[in-house]
């Protein structure tokens, strides 16, 4: 007899709930953009110094990569150079073509580029072409909208919660049915976030905004900030219906799948302020590690 049987039935039991509540929805995948435009450098690469000139072009930061492997940039591969472990320089990029092999000693590379290509840019492993993609997370091609429609009429992904010291109530009818799923990606310990806000074409400064916006507080209350804001970020309507919105950082990110539908039909087709619905956070259960 197994003296370890209790353990493994346990952990059965576990993996059966995980199964159960699995709809494949739940995936993250990055990129194959390994440019963050956000944390580009000033000056083009000197590919014989590795350092970085003083003048009207930009470079990429350093970029974290693998020995001996090919990597692709797209529109252009601009003159770099690569970087050991501790950040010294090894060898210069400088080549006619879009791609480069890193050396043994490679772990990191700088390679110019153009002011005018940086919202164009992408820098990723492997030499075949790809279409343009930024830097960040998307859901990965497991991801089905319709096994998201489970969630339709329920309080799930949202929880009720006392935010701010206030009663939780009931959850109304619309959030319901709008909110098929909403994970958060990086959450902090301690700490619960809300879905505030869906844009749904709402304008600001003329412009229709198709984002989020989620707040943070402690669990035990106080400590409330904004943690991602729908003003700062435009978004984009992927779809009339069941529309997947990414937004975030690198620290934090939130994918929340809403029918927008159920918005454009409800009595504010704009948008959907859950502030003024039940007070609710978005499930714990649905707090995740990147």
């Amino acid at each position: 007899m197994n003296e370890n049987w209790e353990m493994i039935e346990q952990d059965v039991v576990s993996f059966g709930k995980f199964i159960e509540g699995f709809d494949g929805s739940q995936l993250l995948e990055r990129t194959a953009n390994m440019f963050n435009k956000d944390q580009a450098g000033y000056g083009s690469i000197n590919p014989s110094t590795g350092e970085a000139r003083s003048d009207g072009f930009r470079n990429t930061g350093f970029i974290k990569v693998d020995p001996d492997t090919i990597y692709r940039m797209n529109p252009s591969l601009g003159m770099g150079a690569m970087y050991n472990k501790e950040y010294d320089y090894v060898a210069p990029i400088n080549t006619p073509d879009n791609t480069v092999r890193t050396t043994l000693e490679t772990m990191y590379v700088r390679v110019s580029v153009s002011g005018s290509q940086m919202d164009r840019t992408m820098f990723y492993k492997g030499s075949e072409h790809k279409p343009y993609e930024p830097y960040g997370f998307k859901p990965t091609a497991a991801t089905s909208a319709d096994s998201l429609t489970i969630n339709r009429g329920k309080d799930h992904p949202l929880n009720p919660f006392g935010w701010s010291g206030s009663t939780s109530g009931t959850i109304h009818e619309v959030a319901k049915n709008a909110i098929l799923d909403a994970q958060v990606y990086g959450a902090l310990p301690n700490k619960v976030y809300r879905l505030a806000f869906v844009a749904n074409g709402n304008e600001r400064d003329g412009t229709p905004h198709y984002s989020i916006t989620v707040q943070e507080q402690n669990v035990g209350g106080g400590g409330t900030r904004i943690v991602t804001n729908y003003i700062d970020h435009v978004g984009v309507k992927g779809s009339d219906g069941i529309d997947t919105i990414m937004q975030g950082n690198d620290d934090i990110m939130f994918k929340v799948v809403v029918d927008r539908k159920v918005i454009s039909d409800s009595s504010s087709p704009t948008f959907l302020n859950l502030q003024n619905s039940a007070n609710a956070i978005i499930k714990e259960t649905n707090y995740n590690p990147f």
